[in-house]
């Protein structure tokens, strides 16, 4: 078995970027919106702040893919 290390697939710092340029991949529903789910979660980011970070690609300057958080995203969105 080999012992040769993992290479990270991620930057290891996190980056404080605006919303506004981040793009995500797919559209949150209204029904996800009215959902216990999207509450629990609106109600813990107001309270506590972000736990887990969006993961976003950079594409470009200015230009950023959402990952995974667009939920988390639409929320920070909506409350400024």
């Amino acid at each position: 078995m080999s012992h040769d290390s993992v290479k990270a697939a991620f930057e290891k710092q996190v980056v404080l970027l605006p919303l506004d340029i981040i793009v995500p991949q797919k559209e949150v529903t209204q029904s996800h919106r009215s959902g216990e789910f999207y509450k629990q979660l609106t109600a813990s980011l107001k309270h506590v702040g972000v736990i887990e970070p969006l993961v976003v690609y950079p594409r470009g300057p200015g230009d950023y893919l959402l990952l995974d958080g667009h939920v988390r995203l639409e929320i920070l969105k909506s409350i400024g």
